[in-house]
């Protein structure tokens, strides 16, 4: 959580100024880095995988903060590299027209 925003999971257990449900999503790009604030430089604190499944708490200036649902990393990643997700039996996968137009791997964006 943040300061600022938790999970409505966490509400009762863990002080934020507002709770957001969250919205399921997945990594869309090849693999996508999470990192600790909305920008390019900033530190990297996890990397993400095509197909992972992401909670989306917030969304600004083009990032999406949020948490891994595989190892639980919470971070922002580019929003542009998500999509929705279809769930399929257990496993987790992306919708065909899910993805943003021209998202996929690209280390360049995506790790920089």
């Amino acid at each position: 959580f943040r300061g600022d925003l938790a999970a409505e999971t966490l509400r009762g257990r863990v002080r934020a100024a507002r709770y957001a449900p969250g919205v399921r999503r997945a990594v869309c790009a090849g693999a996508v880095s999470v990192r600790k604030a909305h920008e390019v430089g900033a530190e990297q604190v996890n990397q993400a995988l095509r197909g992972e499944g992401f909670v989306q708490y917030d969304e600004q200036e083009g990032w999406a903060w949020g948490q891994l649902e595989a190892d639980q990393y919470v971070g922002w990643v580019r929003a542009d590299e998500l999509g929705e997700v279809q769930r399929l039996g257990i496993d987790v996968e992306l919708t065909p027209a899910s993805c943003p137009r021209g998202a996929g791997p690209n280390p360049s964006r995506s790790t920089g």
